[in-house]
């Protein structure tokens, strides 16, 4: 199978929601890129885009004012993090980058190495870094002050217009992380890992404060001021190795559905009426066959998956020969 298809199935998972509520799916970089903002390694055409389009804080925003969109590769040693965004004014307002630095334009980094979940906001259990244009990154620690994360990232910013690209390296840290120490443990980095993730963006035009702060998914109101804080609100990014193109793709619309979507149990699908249904195969994102199901199975409409992993999987729908795809994400 080309690359091209790798790209058709990633396009199919990720662009077909600008809410963007299901896991990112990131592909290994065989080779690393280089931080140099150019962005023009192979390993970023098999990556997708996926939108930072969610008004978490502030004013609406028009594109001229402001619109992102995001990319992630992965390799054992580091997250690699393409983000673009169209920004009429890059603001930096604050010649200390331990003061306000939520108040300058700023790419805001979620991380949550293990996808644990929960309070974050004087622990090491999961990371808020802002980036600043100067490639500061600032976070809080466990003494409740901010302090510079500036050795966790490689970044490099290149301009077009008004078209900015941030290209980044990020070294993950578990949640034993001690700020100062002189040896901290390095996340391991391997497919079908998950980890908690969102990106954001601070959008300053020259005030004194932020206008806009605009997030990569969707969260209740509740919780649009809560990323900071409680890493339960982050988004989901699950690591893959770029082998998932073994996956056939023969025909990607038809009249298959499953729900409830996401399941952590019982998996209920409803299929095509003109198509004859012969068989569902689980598919994990490496392309391994996890489980088959035909002929009596079938009729129930009903399929239990409370023994698969948490992480995010494909149904494969044998359909009068024809195979489609939908994507699953399992809960706990």
């Amino acid at each position: 199978m080309t690359k091209v298809l790798t790209t058709i199935l990633l396009f199919f998972v990720l662009a077909g929601t600008s809410a963007f509520a299901q896991n990112y799916l990131a592909p290994k970089a065989n080779v690393a890129p280089s931080i140099d903002g150019l962005a023009n390694e192979s390993c970023w055409q098999e990556a997708a885009w996926a939108p930072m389009d969610q008004l978490w804080l502030g004013t609406l925003v028009d594109a001229a004012d402001f619109s992102g969109k995001y990319k992630l590769t992965w390799n054992a040693d580091k997250l690699f993090i393409l983000v673009e965004v169209t920004d009429n004014v890059l603001f930096d307002n604050y010649s200390d980058p331990l003061q306000h630095w939520w108040d300058d334009d700023c790419v805001e980094v979620f991380v949550d190495e293990n996808h644990s979940g929960g309070n974050h906001q004087y622990n090491y259990n999961a990371f808020a870094y802002h980036v600043s244009t100067l490639y500061d990154a600032v976070d809080l620690g466990v003494d409740q002050n901010p302090h510079l994360y500036n050795d966790h990232f490689s970044v490099k910013r290149t301009k077009n217009g008004n078209v900015y690209t941030w290209e980044m390296a990020l070294t993950l840290y578990t949640d034993a992380f001690v700020f100062g120490a002189q040896s901290n443990s390095v996340a391991n980095l391997v497919a079908n890992k998950l980890l908690g993730f969102s990106l954001a963006y601070c959008d300053n035009d020259g005030g004194g404060t932020r206008e806009s702060f605009i997030g990569s998914r969707v969260v209740a109101p509740a919780d649009k001021d809560r990323s900071w804080i409680d890493a339960s609100v982050f988004g989901g990014v699950e690591l893959i190795e770029s082998t998932v193109n073994i996956i056939e793709i023969n025909s990607l619309p038809n009249g298959n559905v499953l729900y409830p979507n996401p399941s952590n149990g019982q998996l209920n699908f409803k299929t095509d009426a003109n198509s004859a249904l012969e068989s569902i195969e689980i598919v994990n994102s490496s392309g391994q066959v996890i489980a088959n199901y035909s002929g009596d199975t079938l009729i129930a409409n009903s399929i239990d998956v409370g023994f698969l992993p948490t992480g995010v999987y494909f149904v494969k729908f044998q359909n009068a020969g024809a195979s489609t795809y939908k994507m699953l994400m399992k809960n706990e």
